[in-house]
């Protein structure tokens, strides 16, 4: 099976181009050194723990969050894969009621749609291929948001 990721949460560059306040989220969220969805994740977080001023400031703070638990802020990173040599309907319907998984069949592959969140309960409810693949992509690609899971799966 080969999976490859299509898209993820990214900043509209248009929101960027006005005048922002030092308080408007849109500059809290793009003057991190990290990618965008990266730095929505941190934003949410400092949100909840009323530490927005800290943004950027701690390269652990997600990674932390993750590891107490507190996997809600993850949500806010949408990413899209596609999957060929694809699971059969069952194990993906499985995922898309268990866990939120949205899917389109095509021809020769599967476009498979979540957020973070949903990518993380996947990978650590499921033994199947495509959660390995998964697994595999993500700590490459997030390893703040799936180091974790790649170390228990080892």
């Amino acid at each position: 099976m080969r999976v490859t990721l299509l898209a993820a949460t990214q900043v509209n560059p248009d929101l960027l181009t006005q005048d922002l306040a030092a308080s408007d989220v849109r500059y809290l969220v793009a003057q991190g050194t990290q990618a965008f969805g990266l730095a929505l994740i941190e934003y949410a977080g400092r949100v909840c723990y009323r530490s927005t001023d800290k943004m950027g400031a701690a390269p652990g703070f997600i990674s932390a969050r993750v590891r107490e638990g507190h996997e809600d802020i993850i949500e806010h990173l949408q990413m899209v894969f596609e999957a060929w040599e694809a699971p059969d309907a069952e194990i993906l319907r499985a995922y898309q009621v268990a866990h939120g998984l949205r899917f389109t069949r095509r021809p020769q592959s599967v476009i498979l749609s979540m957020n973070a969140r949903t990518l993380r309960d996947i990978i650590r409810h499921s033994d199947s291929e495509l959660a390995r693949q998964l697994l595999i992509l993500a700590a490459q690609t997030w390893p703040m948001l799936y180091a974790d899971l790649a170390g228990e799966k080892a």
